[in-house]
């Protein structure tokens, strides 16, 4: 690095300058014999912001004066996936891989960009490489249930959500899928049971409690879905699908 106030070299490990005393500004670093912006940490700045555009353009400034800088690389497929650029992201996090074939992180965002675009056979491979590095990593097991679920495979996600619980009994969302896969699995009596789990730990939440009330009517209990139904309703007074289930079971159940 160098001095912005008198051009001294400094070492990277220094907080001040020895010839001037002057703060280090870690915003500049010396490329070549010119000094220019740390374009990178200008990029992660802005990603910070959610001002992804911009964080992008510093990310390919960093990316020509070094083309294999893969944290610039995983950084700037992370700022245009949140664009929804995810073929464009998938590309970056390949020249990660390309790089560092073990970089975890590429790994797990390929997937998730992966799985953005329907490629879910491909994305739960590169979860399944996530988690042979840790076998623990709950929130990679969770997107791996959510692309079995698309591919249908309700049983293989209901695995998945039943490990999330058994680590971490509190995940709300495992819960709310485990009672989801049951119900497509043609499983309500045990669906209801998950369900009620994860009301417990998030009463207020209409989402919940509309799946519960798409069960209860699975189960032909109608008035107890049209109990459930009033509580959405009451939380959630503009719940469309919660409005126009109510209007159908009030017609089988006259």
């Amino acid at each position: 690095m160098i001095c912005q106030n008198c051009g001294a070299k400094i070492s990277s490990n220094s907080r001040f300058c020895m010839i001037c005393g002057s703060k280090v500004d870690n915003m500049h670093f010396e490329y070549g014999n010119v000094n220019e912006p740390s374009w990178f940490v200008k990029g992660n700045e802005w990603a910070k912001l959610n001002k992804h555009e911009e964080a992008i353009y510093f990310y390919d400034k960093e990316l020509m004066h070094n083309p294999k800088h893969i944290d610039a690389w995983n950084n700037k497929g992370n700022s245009l996936s949140k664009l929804g650029m995810f073929e464009d992201a998938i590309f970056c996090y390949d020249k990660v891989l390309e790089n560092s074939p073990g970089h975890i992180q590429a790994m797990y965002n390929k997937a998730y960009a992966l799985a953005h675009i329907n490629q879910h056979t491909e994305a739960i491979f590169y979860y399944d490489k996530v988690l042979e590095n840790n076998p623990m990593d709950t929130e990679t097991m969770y997107n791996k249930g959510f692309s079995l679920s698309a591919l249908d495979k309700h049983k293989d996600a209901f695995d998945c959500y039943t490990k999330i619980v058994e680590i971490n009994p509190s995940h709300i969302n495992a819960w709310y899928n485990m009672g989801y896969t049951l119900m497509k699995l043609g499983k309500s009596d045990e669906a209801i049971n998950c369900v009620e789990k994860a009301l417990s730990l998030s009463p207020m939440d209409s989402g919940i409690c509309f799946l519960k009330a798409r069960i209860l009517e699975d189960l032909e209990r109608f008035d107890d879905a049209l109990e459930c139904l009033e509580r959405v309703i009451e939380l959630d007074p503009g719940y469309q699908n919660a409005l126009e289930m109510e209007v159908r079971i009030l017609k089988k159940n006259k």
